[in-house]
C-alpha cells in the first residue's frame, strides 16, 4: 500500500517511555498530524500535544462525535479536553506526557 518510507526507532526504553521516546521522534519528522480519537486514547492526546510544542498543527477525527477538528493552538486542545468526559483528566494525570499535563493540568503548573 505505496511506498511509504519507513523509519525504525532503536531504543533501550519500553513500555510507555518506549512509545514517548517514538512519539517524539514521529512529531519530528511529521509537518502535520492526522489524530482519529476515540475521546479516551492519552496516547493520541500525548502525540497532539508533542505536535503543538514544535509548532505543529493536527487535524483530529474526534470519533464520538463523528467531526473533523483542527489543532492550531494550545486553548484549541484544551477546549477538546474540556469536551470530554471528567475521568479523562486523571488518565491525563497518570500517563500523560510533561508538555499535555501542563496544558491539560494547569494546577500541575503551580507545582
Amino acid at each position: 500500500m505505496g511506498r511509504w518510507k519507513v523509519n525504525f526507532i532503536f531504543s533501550n526504553q519500553k513500555g510507555r517511555a518506549l512509545h514517548a521516546e517514538k512519539d517524539k521522534k514521529m512529531a519530528e519528522i511529521a509537518d502535520y498530524g492526522f489524530v482519529l480519537w476515540n475521546g479516551k486514547s492519552i496516547g493520541s492526546l500525548n502525540n497532539i500535544a508533542e505536535l503543538l510544542k514544535q509548532n505543529k498543527f493536527s487535524l483530529v477525527y474526534f470519533a464520538p462525535n463523528k467531526q473533523f477538528i483542527k489543532i492550531k493552538s494550545i486553548e484549541q486542545l484544551q477546549d477538546l479536553i474540556d469536551y470530554t468526559d471528567e475521568k479523562l483528566m486523571g488518565e491525563i494525570q497518570d500517563k500523560g506526557n510533561a508538555y499535555l499535563k501542563t496544558i491539560a493540568l494547569p494546577q500541575v503548573r503551580l507545582i
